[in-house]
C-alpha cells in the first residue's frame, strides 16, 4: 500500500488534523531522549523515522488504526511523551508512530479502593497536581516527571525518586487496558492479591510497546503525606553509606528518600553556595566551577573536564579519586502523623551515626527536595565540544552492591570518566545511578568510545550478578545483553507473548530481543537512514 493511501485510510480514522507526514512530526516523534542520537544528530547524520505519525483520540479509533496496519503490515511504534532515554521508540522499519497524547483524561478517585482511572497519555506532572488538589499522591515522582507519560512509566516498568517507600510503577499500577497487536482489546480489572497463576498484568508492564497498545490504566493512590522532615548526613565512605542504608531498611524504617552521593557526586552536591567544592577539587576543576557559578553543576563540571582532560579519562578519574572518600547521604521520611515521622527520622539518624555519619542538619536534604525534579537537557554545549555524556541505572543485592559499583568504575575509566549515586533502596538491595562523559574529537572516534563504554559497563554488570536496569528500560541501548539477564527460558516466555499477541511482529518492531535489532550496545547502523543521492 502507497503512503498516500494509507494516509487517506488512516484519516478516515482518526480525521486529517491528526495524520502527519510533516518532516519535522516525523523527526520529533521518531526519536526519544536517547543520548546516543544526540551525538548523531549532532553532525547532522540523517536518523531513519516513520513514514507517519498518527494521534488516536478514542479507544475505538485506535483499535481500527491497529487492524489497519496489522491487515496491511505496516509497522507501529507506540509513543508516549519522548522522555525515554534508551532509544525505544525508534523506527527502525519505519512504519506508524502512534502518539498516545490525547488519551489525556484523569478519573474520579474511589475513595474506598483509593483508585483512579488514567489516560496513558497524562503528564505525570499534571497527574499529581490533580490528585494533590484532593489530597492524594500516586507516590510516583521521576526526575521526569514533567515530561514523561503515565503510559511511558508503565511501558518501560519506571522508577520514582520515592520507590523505597510508594514502590515501582508495577507496585502501583492495578489494571490496564492493552490493544494488543492484532487489534483485540484485553481489559485487566483490578483484583487484589489474584490468586489464579500467573498475573496477566505484570507480564505487560515493563513490555516496552512490543505487545501493544496500552491506552488507559487504574493507578492506586494514597493519602498525601503532610509532614516531611529532611536530612543530610557525611559519611566517611561510600561503604559506610552503604551499611547505613542497609540498616535502616533491615529495621523496618521506610524513608521516602535514601539516597547516596560518591566522593565526586558529594563534592558536587555539597558544596552548593559554600565553597566547598572549589577547595576540594583539583586545582583545574576547582577553577572551573569557580568561574561557572550558577550554572547546572554537573553540566559545568563536566565542561571544564573536558578543556582539563576528559580526553585522557584514566588520568583524570584517578586525579578524582584524590578528593578524598566522603560520602554525602540524603534522608528523608514522611507520613501523617507527626510524631510518627519524628520518631522514623530519629531511628535513621542513629543508625547512620552507628556507621560513622557526621549529621550536617536538615540543609542538605531540604536542597535536594527543592531541586529534586531540575533534570538538565543542556547536552548542547558539552556535545559542541565533542563529548558523550549519559547514565545507566543497574540494581542489585547488598552484599554485591559495593563491588558492582568498583568493578564498574574500573571497567570504564579508561573510556570515560565516571561518577554515581545510590538511590531507590530496599530491604533486599538498592540501585546505582552512573554517570559517564567522554570525549574525542572526531564524530567516529565518539561513537566508538561511547560503544566500548556502554559494552564494558555492561558487561560488568553482568559479570558482577546486577540487573542491566532499574528504571530507564531496555530501548535499544541494553537489548544485546537480555538474553543473559532473562535467560533462554525467559526469552522463550517473551516470545511466547509476542507470537500471541502480535503475531505478525508489527508492535515496536527490533525492540527487546525480538526480531531484527541492533545486536550490540549502541546500535547506531540501525538508527542511520539510508542517504540516496
Amino acid at each position: 500500500m502507497s503512503r498516500e493511501s494509507l494516509d487517506k485510510r488512516l484519516e478516515a480514522i482518526v480525521g486529517p488534523r491528526w495524520v502527519s507526514a510533516r518532516p519535522e512530526h516525523l523527526r520529533a516523534y521518531g526519536r526519544d531522549a536517547w543520548p546516543r542520537t544526540y551525538l548523531l544528530a549532532r553532525e547532522g547524520v540523517a536518523l531513519k523515522t516513520p513514514e507517519l505519525v498518527v494521534w488516536p483520540g478514542r479507544l475505538e479509533e485506535l483499535v481500527r488504526l491497529v487492524k489497519l496496519c496489522a491487515e496491511v503490515g505496516v509497522p507501529m511504534i507506540p509513543y508516549g511523551a519522548g522522555s525515554g532515554v534508551c532509544g525505544g521508540v525508534h523506527a527502525l522499519h519505519g512504519g506508524v508512530t502512534v502518539s498516545l497524547e490525547r488519551f489525556d483524561t484523569i478519573g474520579p478517585i474511589e475513595p474506598l479502593d483509593r483508585l483512579v482511572r488514567v489516560g496513558a497519555g497524562v503528564i505525570g506532572q499534571h497527574l499529581e497536581d490533580a490528585l494533590g488538589r484532593q489530597g492524594y499522591t500516586a507516590g510516583h515522582f521521576p526526575s521526569s516527571i514533567q515530561c514523561s507519560s503515565v503510559g511511558g512509566w508503565v511501558a518501560g516498568r519506571g522508577a520514582g525518586q520515592c520507590s523505597s517507600r510508594y514502590g515501582k510503577i508495577e507496585d502501583i499500577v492495578a489494571g490496564m487496558t492493552l490493544v494488543d497487536g492484532r487489534g483485540e482489546v484485553h481489559h485487566f480489572a483490578p483484583r487484589p492479591r489474584l490468586g489464579l497463576g500467573p498475573d496477566p498484568l505484570h507480564l505487560i508492564v515493563g513490555s516496552e510497546g512490543v505487545l501493544g497498545f496500552i491506552p488507559e490504566l487504574t493507578l492506586r493512590v494514597r493519602r498525601r503525606a503532610r509532614h516531611r522532615r529532611m536530612r543530610g548526613l557525611l559519611m566517611p565512605t561510600v561503604g559506610a553509606g552503604l551499611r547505613a542504608i542497609q540498616r535502616i531498611f533491615a529495621a523496618g524504617h521506610r524513608p521516602f528518600v535514601a539516597r547516596l552521593y560518591d566522593p565526586l557526586d558529594t563534592t558536587v552536591n555539597k558544596g552548593k553556595g559554600t565553597g566547598t567544592a572549589e577547595r576540594r577539587l583539583p586545582a583545574f576543576l576547582g577553577r572551573g566551577l569557580s568561574w561557572l557559578k550558577g550554572q547546572e553543576p554537573i553540566e559545568a563540571l563536566l565542561r571544564q573536564a573536558m578543556k582539563g582532560g576528559l580526553h585522557r579519562p584514566a588520568l583524570l578519574n584517578r586525579a578524582v579519586d584524590a578528593l578524598g572518600k566522603q560520602a554525602l547521604l540524603i534522608l528523608g521520611s514522611e507520613g501523617a502523623d507527626p510524631s510518627l515521622v519524628e520518631h522514623e527520622l530519629a531511628e535513621c539518624l542513629v543508625l547512620a551515626a552507628e556507621a560513622g555519619g557526621d549529621d550536617l542538619g536538615p540543609a542538605p536534604g531540604e536542597h535536594w527536595l527543592e531541586h529534586r525534579h531540575a533534570v538538565s537537557y543542556k547536552l548542547s554545549p558539552m556535545l559542541s565540544l565533542g563529548a558523550f555524556v549519559d547514565t545507566m541505572e543497574v540494581a542489585t543485592t547488598w552484599e554485591r552492591l559495593l563491588p558492582l559499583y568498583e568493578r564498574v568504575r574500573r571497567a570504564v575509566a579508561d573510556e570515560a570518566f565516571v561518577m554515581a549515586h545510590f538511590s531507590h533502596a530496599y530491604e533486599d538491595g538498592a540501585s546505582i545511578y552512573f554517570t559517564f562523559a567522554g570525549w574525542a574529537p572526531e564524530l567516529a572516534s565518539r561513537e566508538a568510545a561511547y560503544d566500548r563504554t556502554w559494552q564494558k559497563a555492561l558487561s560488568a554488570v553482568r559479570e558482577g550478578g546486577g540487573t542491566l536496569s532499574h528504571h530507564h528500560g531496555v530501548g535499544m541501548s541494553k537489548q544485546a545483553f537480555l538474553r543473559d539477564e532473562l535467560g533462554e527460558g525467559g526469552m522463550k516466555l517473551l516470545r511466547g507473548l509476542k507470537d500471541a499477541l502480535d503475531p505478525a511482529g508489527l508492535a515496536n518492531p527490533g525492540k527487546l530481543g525480538l526480531g531484527e535489532g541492533p545486536s550490540l550496545p549502541g546500535g547506531a547502523a540501525a538508527l542511520r537512514a539510508e542517504v540516496r543521492s
